[in-house]
C-alpha cells in the first residue's frame, strides 16, 4: 500500500493506464488524437483501437456540474480505459451517456468509482433535485436508475461525474512527452451543442453537423 501510495504521489497515473501507453507505444507503434469532441487511440497503420466521443454539457440532460457527456464508445485490444482517462483529462470531467450504456462501458465506470484513487468522483443530482437543491449538478439519471447491477441510482457509477484532481492531464502529459498526441484543438474549451447526440460522428464537427 504504501508503494502505491508513492507510485500515485510521483506520477498520478494509474499503473494500468501506465502499462497501456507503453504497450500502445511499443507494441503497436500507436498514436493518440484528441479533436474537438473525440478521443482516439490508433496503432500505426492507423487503425482506431479505442473511442470516446462526448458531447459538451448543454443543459439537455440538466447542467451536469459542467461534465461533458459520452455519446459513443467502442474498443478492442483493452485500451478503452486509455481512451476514457484521455477524454476525462480533456474535457476536464466526464459523465456516461444519459440514456444507454453498454455492459462493458458500465465496466469501466465501476472500476472508476471503486478501483481509482487517482480519479476524483463527485455525486450528480437527479433532475428532480432529489439529494440538493441546487441546479448546477442536477443531471439526468436514466442509465443509472435501470442500472440492475445497484441497489439505486445513488449507488450507480453511472451517477457521477469523474475529473482528475486540480485539473491536471498527467497522462496526456505523458503522451506529449512520448510523441504520441496529436492535438487539434485546445483541451476543455467549451463548444456551444445544439442537444444532438448520434452514436458516430467525425470528431472534428459540431455533434449537429456544424463545423
Amino acid at each position: 500500500m504504501e508503494n502505491w501510495r508513492q507510485f500515485i504521489n510521483e506520477s498520478n497515473i494509474h499503473p494500468n493506464i501506465m502499462r497501456m501507453i507503453d504497450r500502445l507505444e511499443n507494441e503497436d507503434g500507436g498514436k493518440v488524437r484528441i479533436n474537438k469532441y473525440q478521443v482516439l487511440v490508433k496503432d500505426r497503420q492507423n487503425k482506431t483501437l479505442a473511442q470516446v466521443s462526448y458531447d459538451p454539457a448543454d443543459g439537455m440532460y440538466g447542467k451536469c456540474a459542467g461534465a461533458s457527456i459520452v455519446s459513443f464508445s467502442e474498443a478492442e485490444g483493452g485500451y478503452g480505459p486509455l481512451a476514457y482517462d484521455i477524454a476525462i483529462e480533456a474535457t476536464g470531467g466526464l459523465v456516461s451517456d444519459r440514456t444507454e450504456v453498454s455492459n462493458a462501458a458500465r465496466g469501466v465506470w465501476d472500476y472508476y468509482d471503486n478501483n481509482r484513487p487517482d480519479v476524483i468522483k463527485q455525486q450528480m443530482d437527479n433532475l428532480e433535485n432529489e439529494l440538493t437543491p441546487e441546479e448546477k449538478d442536477n443531471c439526468e439519471q436514466l442509465t443509472a436508475d435501470q442500472d440492475g447491477q445497484s441497489s439505486s441510482w445513488k449507488d450507480s457509477p453511472l451517477s457521477k461525474k469523474y475529473s482528475k484532481p486540480h485539473g491536471k492531464t498527467p497522462v496526456i502529459d505523458e503522451l506529449i512527452k512520448r510523441r504520441m498526441l496529436h492535438q487539434k484543438h485546445p483541451l476543455k474549451k467549451d463548444f456551444s451543442a445544439d442537444g444532438m447526440t448520434p452514436g458516430k460522428y467525425n470528431g472534428d464537427l459540431h455533434p449537429g453537423g456544424i463545423p
